[in-house]
């Protein structure tokens, strides 16, 4: 008796110290901010996070200070919301290393996971003289809209160690082109590719990331291993491109492009998505030559008193503003702004420098003559390096 005893005991001793693995549900991951930083720690020796259950994943005292701004904008288009999108974001479709477009990538939350489920193409225009050297060679993109007949899987539901996905969708940009050396005059042509994404959960436990305050909470993450890329065609009058013309751009049929191997570790609740934490290889298939990595620095907290949690608020006047200035008055607490930058909404800083005139709580800030007219983020920052306004603002000089 006394034997069976001893057993229980240990059996409940050894289930209550268990850990169990994380599971994510849709309910888990709600939709994004509008705007999203990330904090860039390349250059900050930050090593490679191992794959493995119950692990602990601390990058607390790595901190890049260089602060990347995304913007997810609310879908209002009803061609894509009848489809089930809630917001797109702009990326980048390279072609070589100096040829490419922008498209918006149309991103759903369904209660079986998220979808990249279609894309948008502004109108744009291209001068081919770099390639050809004739001024008037040039590719332009028409305005254009699609939904996919098979969606990108980012995120199934639910999701935890061992879980996997994988998804395949064909996407297409049309395109004219005029190369005077190939008698071509505004010929209409396609560009057709298909993205290849696969996904693999290969570890969970906790993340401790950076935060001025000190390092975060723990946070249950899951590590997600992530390959993907694209396979190309081109197409003029609906035939395939000739290999000769293709060659002069440094293109070619079936080239594998925007080649990616990261790790993403996902975790719940706000600030969620995309990721708390990216570790991106690059086209190393091995994942150990670190090139990049990020931390999702919206929604952090320390488990203590945090910057945020006392009450402030921002004025920003004028707004829209017809001249070079703006104004921002910080009121119901005295924060030291030491720097500012302002980014436009492809994510690009236009703008940086120090803040020498935050007297009284009242900032005026002079955008360059050289930055055109439209709508603008600035960002301002204490002497931490941490973000403490983040406001848009609209320029429409006369």
């Amino acid at each position: 008796m006394k034997k069976l005893f001893t057993l229980l005991t240990l059996m409940m001793i050894t289930f209550s110290g268990y850990s169990q693995a994380i599971v994510i549900n849709a309910g888990d991951v709600p939709l994004p901010a509008p705007i999203v930083n990330f904090d860039n720690l390349y250059g900050t020796n930050a090593g490679n996070p191992i794959p493995g259950n119950d692990q602990l994943w601390n990058y607390s005292s790595y901190f890049g200070d260089t602060l990347i701004t995304a913007f997810y904008v609310p879908e209002t288009d009803p061609f894509f919301t009848s489809n089930g999108v809630q917001f797109h974001t702009m990326v980048f479709k390279g072609l070589t290393a100096t040829l490419g477009y922008f498209l918006n990538s149309e991103i759903a939350f369904l209660s079986s996971g998220i979808y990249e489920v279609g894309l948008s193409i502004q109108a744009a225009a291209f001068s081919l003289v770099p390639f050809t050297g004739n001024t008037l060679d040039s590719m332009i993109i028409p305005a254009q809209k699609q939904i996919f007949l098979s969606d990108k899987t980012i995120m199934e539901f639910p999701s935890t160690i061992g879980s996997g996905w994988h998804s395949s969708t064909r996407r297409f940009a049309d395109f004219n082109l005029t190369v005077s050396a190939f008698g071509l005059n505004h010929t209409p042509g396609q560009h057709v590719y298909t993205t290849v994404r696969s996904d693999t959960i290969v570890g969970w436990g906790k993340m401790r990331v950076y935060t001025s305050s000190g390092p975060s909470i723990d946070y249950d993450v899951l590590m997600d291993k992530v390959h993907e890329y694209n396979v190309d065609s081109f197409y003029l009058g609906g035939a395939p491109a000739s290999p000769f013309l293709l060659g002069a751009f440094g293109v070619a049929q079936g080239q594998h492009t925007n080649e990616a191997y990261f790790y993403r570790f996902n975790r719940k609740g706000n600030g969620s998505y995309p990721y708390l934490a990216s570790f991106s290889y690059g086209a190393d298939a091995s994942y150990t030559a670190l090139a990049d990595a990020f931390i999702n620095m919206n929604d952090l907290t320390t488990g203590s008193k945090d910057l945020r949690d006392v009450d402030y608020s921002t004025l920003i006047f004028p707004n829209p503003s017809n001249t070079n200035e703006i104004n921002i008055k910080i009121i119901g607490r005295e924060i030291n702004v030491t720097d500012y930058a302002v980014i436009d909404l492809l994510g690009r800083n236009v703008q940086q420098g120090k803040v020498d005139n935050s007297s009284s709580g009242l900032i005026t800030l002079s955008l360059n003559d050289n930055i055109g007219n439209g709508t603008y983020v600035i960002r301002l920052m204490n002497k931490e390096g941490r973000e403490v306004v983040v406001e848009k603002v609209n320029f429409n000089r006369q």
